[in-house]
């Protein structure tokens, strides 16, 4: 698996054994019973599966099925319920079925201590070092302008590309690689306002329609912190094992108050207490963005100064792999 391979770059082998952890009983008074009778949208996209006590059963916390339209009342309105409990929502039916996979699939999966444990040495700076590592063979030669040695296409924010179709119509001649990142000028926003805008798809569907059922976890804060909360939901994401979502997430808690909100399936976002407001350090930390979520940035074929625009000053932070 891929957190393996994090491990041994970090210098482990394994995860510690007998590591003591937090244990999360099922405290049903901890997620609230709402039972919400709101009319679904003309234009959804499709019958949704209903999401089965199976599948709840299978997280080691305690959940809400809730309508869609009452997502934002009850996730995104507070840093935590009064009943002392961090809401983060896991998503519709498809995503909660696919979070699930991680319980049904590793049965000796690393508990929540030994993850913990694990990321305890896990920051950005060494998290970019190794990412450079592992991804040496995609990441461009920055005197190459955006080509590897011949055979291999063109890369466009380190991907491979062997289309000649797509190779046209990606490559951006303003952008210069450095150490495999894209860079370029900062761009003109303008006087335009930062907007705080919360992705709406981890309520709606495409059609903006909200889903009938969608699953809130309702993790206690009496034994854990909210930076810790893919500890206990198991979240790894492709090239972003558990142990690194921890790891980084303990980092942006510390220094800019990073809540989260959302651990969708290829989703993960984050409210932000004290958003960046220097140009230079969201510089700094879009590199990091950048590679938390590089598989899908390198399809955006965005800059780090592109990224960093959207750091400064924003309130929420979203990551969406591909």
């Amino acid at each position: 698996m891929v957190f393996n391979l994090f491990r041994r770059l970090f210098g482990g082998s394994s995860m510690p054994s007998g590591t003591s952890e937090p244990v999360i009983d099922t405290i049903d008074e901890l997620a609230p019973s709402l039972e919400v009778d709101t009319p679904l949208s003309e234009y959804a996209a499709f019958e949704e599966a209903p999401i089965t006590e199976a599948v709840r059963d299978l997280f080691p916390f305690p959940t809400a099925v809730l309508h869609g339209s009452k997502v934002m009342e009850n996730v995104f309105n507070g840093p935590e319920l009064d009943n002392g409990s961090l809401p983060v929502i896991l998503g519709e039916e498809w995503s909660v079925d696919r979070l699930a996979d991680n319980y049904r699939d590793f049965p000796d999966r690393p508990s929540p201590g030994e993850v913990l444990e694990y990321a305890r040495g896990i920051n950005s700076e060494n998290f970019l070092e190794n990412w450079r590592r592992i991804n040496a063979q995609y990441l461009v030669d920055p005197q190459s302008r955006g080509t590897i040695p011949q055979g291999w296409g063109t890369t466009v924010a380190g991907m491979v590309i062997d289309d000649p179709v797509q190779k046209d119509s990606a490559i951006r001649e303003d952008i210069i690689y450095e150490d495999g990142l894209p860079r370029g000028q900062w761009p003109d926003t303008g006087d335009n306002p930062v907007e705080d805008v919360f992705s709406t798809g981890a309520y709606l569907d495409l059609h903006g329609a909200p889903f009938k059922e969608v699953l809130v976890g309702y993790l206690p804060l009496s034994l854990m912190e909210c930076w810790q909360a893919a500890a206990h939901i198991f979240y790894s994401q492709y090239h972003s094992p558990v142990e690194v979502h921890v790891g980084l997430a303990r980092e942006w808690y510390e220094k800019y108050g990073a809540r989260p909100v959302v651990f969708k399936h290829q989703w993960v976002e984050y409210m932000i207490e004290s958003p960046v407001m220097n140009k230079n350090e969201a510089i700094e930390l879009a590199k990091v963005h950048y590679a938390y979520c590089w598989w899908s940035n390198k399809h955006a074929v965005m800059t780090i100064e592109e990224i960093a625009s959207h750091i400064v000053g924003r309130k929420n932070w979203s990551f969406y792999w591909t």
